[in-house]
């Protein structure tokens, strides 16, 4: 980001640099096609011009970045008009003093000062105006992106979360199950737990992981739960391991496979929950289905809540680079996942 911003600074000055140094040729190539060919020697009357260019570049930088950004930019148009008016009168009694004291044989006439100096003063005013608008907006566009961004981050993380606490009363209510019931399932699902939480607290801690390292933490979840409807439940799951190095949001996919078993299962007849995943070239596809019962509001309340996050995140993160579905048909509720893994 520095660097970026050292870059772009560069180039500016470069470009003032070469702006001015035109601008201060200029008199160089008139003066001498009007046939004086002294090469390191000036006359008054370029010493004049050079005089009045120095006076420009002046009134450009002084304009920029004392006067405009006092008074405009805090809506004192009056004032601004005012000091505008009283930096003209200056530059032009400069200007008169320059031309009597160097340019001897000619008058000094107003209309010629107003025609070939005051005018292009007016030029160059309008310009450096237009040069701080443009840098104000720039800066203010980078704060605004800047703070886009913080949001982002910030809302990302506060979604994140919400899904994490769900996810684990879920599971620490199977551990409780297996505890009170001395199941020798009890050691391996602790261990399961175990790289469920060194996954959540560390791996799901930056923006992406390893495809592979997301499907491992959703089989690890689905065992968890199946150990609790084991023989309450169908299961179909057809995970392929994700080959390559292909990179996912952490804790992406899951709030999807807690709504199943949340919804799918309990007062639900006949409960069956499918659960397919593959990849095809970078395309993620991420399939799951589940008969599901009349729910009270509550429960669909929090159904909506659960699906409502997973839809921002993917509008925040995967823009134009996914597609869900979800639908309803009689009994089977269907969520159709597509997402674009290339970097």
């Amino acid at each position: 980001m520095k660097a970026e911003g050292i870059s772009r600074k560069l180039l500016v000055f470069s470009g003032h640099l070469a702006l001015w140094a035109i601008l201060f040729l200029t008199p160089i190539f008139f003066f001498r096609a009007m046939g004086n060919a002294r090469t390191f020697e000036f006359s008054n009357i370029e010493i004049h011009w050079y005089l009045n260019i120095v006076s420009w570049i002046a009134l450009f930088y002084f304009n920029a970045y004392f006067i405009f950004p006092r008074f405009i930019f805090r809506k004192k148009y009056l004032a601004y008009f005012l000091w505008v008016m009283v930096m003209l009168l200056l530059l032009l009694l400069l200007n008169y003093l320059s031309f009597t004291l160097l340019v001897a044989g000619k008058d000094w006439e107003l209309a010629g000062a107003i025609f070939f100096y005051i005018f292009p003063c007016i030029f160059i005013l309008a310009g450096s105006i237009g040069f701080r608008e443009l840098q104000q907006r720039m800066k203010q566009d980078r704060e605004d992106s800047e703070r886009e961004n913080i949001h982002l981050k910030t809302e990302l993380t506060f979604l994140r979360s919400q899904i994490s606490p769900h996810f684990m009363f879920n599971i620490l209510n199977n551990m409780v199950a297996l505890a009170r019931f001395k199941s020798d399932q009890l050691e391996p699902s602790l261990m399961k737990l175990s790289g469920i939480l060194r996954y959540m607290l560390y791996e799901a801690n930056t923006e992406k992981v390893t495809l592979e390292m997301e499907l491992v933490y959703i089989r690890h979840y689905i065992d968890l739960q199946m150990q609790r409807f084991a023989g309450q439940v169908e299961l179909t799951e057809d995970i392929s391991p994700a080959h390559g190095n292909l990179k996912i949001a952490p804790m992406l996919l899951i709030p999807l496979v807690e709504n199943a078993f949340k919804h799918g299962t309990g007062i639900v007849t006949d409960p069956f929950i499918e659960i397919r995943s593959y990849v095809e070239d970078e395309l993620l596809r991420f399939t799951i289905r589940n008969r599901f019962a009349e729910k009270t509001a509550e429960a669909l309340a929090n159904h909506g809540i659960g699906m409502a996050n997973v839809q921002r995140r993917l509008s925040l993160l995967y823009k134009d680079k996914h597609e869900l579905k979800v639908t309803s048909d009689n009994d089977i509720f269907t969520v159709s996942l597509q997402i674009n893994l290339a970097p």
